[in-house]
């Protein structure tokens, strides 16, 4: 409930404008967002399945907000493309506040792969390779890249489960040289 926008003795009638207080709901609540319309399939079908969430991210907090779709706009914005869709967040713990601006992220699938830091992946003319680190040997090992999603590279082959990919000091290395794996270097505070 809000702060009560009257004081004792004010004198308040049903025709006024202004509300005494304001009463929202904080649990459950709706984040509404657009998605473009070329997705719609995909949501549509995900949502079928019964495989689909949405993970809302507060700016400036570490925690994710899990839910699930509500409901799909019936029609789609002719200018833009878009169409809004609501999700239904439980948020049990209070960590969204109602007009809260946040980030969405619409996962329609989850699958087992292989991924690496983008970082990893290095093109040449005969195409894309990472170097995997065996026995403190750099192996170049020629991948298939399926997709990327932001800094991660998800591999539809060529590095196993597992594996150690050099990330950083690639035109330092050939196959089969000996390597040393040292840990980041901390930034000076």
């Amino acid at each position: 409930m809000s702060a009560a926008s009257v004081k004792v003795g004010n004198f308040v009638r049903s025709a006024d404008l202004t509300p005494i207080a304001t009463i929202i709901q904080t649990a459950p609540v709706y984040v509404s967002f657009p998605m473009p319309q070329v997705s719609l399939p995909a949501l549509r079908e995900a949502i079928a399945e019964g495989s689909s969430s949405v993970e809302v991210e507060i700016p400036g907090e570490t925690k994710r907000a899990v839910g699930r779709i509500a409901m799909i706009e019936n029609t789609v914005d002719a200018a833009t493309g878009m169409v809004n869709v609501r999700a239904n967040m439980p948020n049990q713990n209070e960590l969204l506040w109602p007009g809260t601006l946040v980030q969405t992220y619409l996962n329609l699938r989850t699958e087992e792969a292989v991924t690496v830091p983008s970082a990893a992946v290095q093109v040449s003319q005969t195409g894309t390779f990472v170097y995997v680190i065996k026995n403190d040997i750099a192996e170049l090992h020629t991948v298939k890249v399926a997709r990327t999603l932001g800094g991660v590279t998800v591999l539809a082959s060529g590095v196993d489960d597992g594996d150690q990919v050099v990330i950083n000091g690639h035109l330092q290395l050939t196959n089969g040289a000996r390597v040393a794996i040292r840990a980041p270097k901390k930034a000076d505070s």
